[in-house]
């Protein structure tokens, strides 16, 4: 589910829910239309009716798709403003709730649907011997329909169509629902991950995978069979888009991170004084007075890692120290010599940490003080 919402064709609204065909999904019709066309070299009834079944069922399984999505929304406590239908599944307008088990709920129950229709339709044609789970998930032998055995026909075509619309809607990248998924799972896996890294990370592994699509494409290069002829030259364009379309989904997704940064209040003096105590000269400072575009991000980012870095140097260095001082001490009883008889580190290092441990009993007894 994702939020584009354009070219596409409104066909009412369901349960007070407008509901729009997009564009796409007409043209991916077209294509069945013409393969089955090409396929036949005339116009037959047969390959025809395979056609309008095939658009039908995907219809049809697409509809079961955003079904899914939106039943689970609107109990886990989101809303839908809009439901667009593409070849995939769902482009929706919706607002997901807060917490990521719901969201990682809402995300599958589209794919889940799709899955429960294939196992359906596959046990059934599995138990009466109608085909073998190869034949049926074979992805270069799209079925054709069969008036003779029409329902047989049907299971098919619908176990197909569902097997990869399972299969496509794992896909970690726009406008497939994987992305989502791999959001929704940083987040429960507890991972202190800033969105921006977090969609870095899923335009990688789209990118991962329309480089593994294109170079699946080569060993297609011979590949003669089958309605979709050249196989090679689809697969290939299949893998070019799901590479842009991984980086046009990075844009969009840093782009609603921008709006959020902007929109908030900033105290430029604490990140100002903050920069100053992590050695950030004062162009910094000059550089935050309009809080908006990507360097925002950029900086915040800069900002949180450095503090966590300075945070651990912090406690290794007080932790070195500790141990120093333990040593020194020990030295001290061993040898039953006065302070004076330490080099000028030793005695630093002793200060530091008594200084260190003074002002901690302050601070403890300012807690205290306070509570009683």
């Amino acid at each position: 589910m994702n939020e584009n919402n354009s070219w596409s064709a409104g066909i009412g609204r369901w349960v007070g829910v407008p509901v729009n065909i997009h564009v796409i999904f007409f043209l991916v019709v077209a294509f069945i239309f013409a393969v089955q066309w090409q396929h036949a070299h005339t116009l037959s009834n047969d390959q025809m009716g395979t056609a309008l079944v095939t658009s039908l069922v995907l219809l049809m399984s697409v509809l079961a798709h955003e079904i899914g999505h939106v039943f689970s929304l609107v109990n886990l406590g989101g809303s839908v403003n809009q439901v667009t239908l593409t070849p995939w599944g769902g482009n929706s307008d919706v607002e997901l709730p807060e917490n990521p088990w719901a969201q990682l709920i809402i995300t599958a129950s589209g794919p889940f649907v799709n899955f429960a229709i294939f196992l359906f339709s596959a046990a059934l044609l599995l138990q009466t011997n109608m085909g073998t789970l190869g034949d049926i998930v074979s992805v270069l032998r799209p079925h054709s329909f069969d008036a003779s055995s029409g329902a047989v026909s049907l299971f098919k075509i619908a176990a197909w169509v569902n097997f990869y619309l399972f299969v496509v809607n794992l896909i970690p990248c726009f406008p497939f629902d994987g992305a989502q998924l791999v959001r929704s799972g940083l987040e429960l896996l507890g991972l202190d991950v800033s969105q921006l890294r977090s969609e870095c990370a899923i335009m990688v592994l789209g990118n991962g995978v329309a480089l593994g699509v294109v170079g699946m494409s080569i060993f297609l290069l011979d590949f003669n069979h089958g309605p979709v002829r050249p196989l090679w030259f689809f697969v290939m364009s299949a893998g070019i888009i799901l590479y842009f379309a991984a980086r046009y989904s990075f844009e969009v997704e840093t782009k609603k991170a921008v709006a959020e940064y902007s929109n908030q209040e900033w105290d430029f003096d604490k990140l100002a004084s903050d920069a100053a105590f992590y050695g950030v000269s004062d162009d910094y400072h000059s550089g935050m007075d309009d809080p908006s575009g990507e360097d925002m991000i950029s900086q915040s980012q800069w900002m949180t890692e450095k503090q966590e870095a300075r945070q651990r140097e912090l406690l290794e260095q007080e932790y070195q120290e500790d141990r120093q001082a333990d040593e020194i001490l020990e030295k001290l009883h061993i040898n039953g010599m006065g302070v004076e008889g330490l080099n000028a580190e030793e005695r630093a290092i002793l200060n530091r940490v008594s200084d260190r441990i003074r002002r901690r009993r302050s601070a403890e007894q300012e807690i205290y003080g306070d509570i009683n």
